[in-house]
């Protein structure tokens, strides 16, 4: 709730919202709800390839670029809440891995796992 109120209080200022997961190797563009693209689709998808493929020069790894709705129907994620309150690069990364390790990944994978995230933050920042 606290979280809720201060995005709605600071939401004009808001350019980027970021909700991080484990795991899957994703990166997941609103809307998780319904298969009809929304109208800043054009945005989410070079958003996304530009993260993508940041991630992969970084350690070779492949993450997906796809809309939540793809990998199934949600409702209620926070990325999709605050999209749908006007924040239009708003997001969800699905960490390492694709499953071997599940919720228990290595400690060997944590810190290239960061290295990879940071260079596609930089990466997303860029197209903003």
């Amino acid at each position: 709730q606290a979280m809720r109120d201060y995005l709605l209080k600071h939401k004009s200022n808001v350019k980027l919202y970021l909700s991080f997961h484990s795991y899957s190797q994703l990166f997941l563009k609103p809307i998780g709800f319904d298969r009809t693209p929304p109208k800043d689709h054009a945005i989410h998808d070079a958003a996304g390839k530009a993260v993508v493929d940041a991630i992969k020069k970084s350690h070779g790894k492949v993450y997906r670029n796809i809309r939540s709705v793809e990998l199934y129907p949600t409702s209620g994620s926070s990325a999709d809440w605050i999209y749908l309150e006007g924040v239009v690069n708003s997001y969800t990364i699905e960490l390492r891995d694709t499953g071997r390790y599940g919720f228990r990944l290595p400690t060997s994978q944590i810190i290239p796992t960061g290295e990879e995230n940071i260079r596609g933050f930089i990466a997303l920042v860029g197209t903003l």
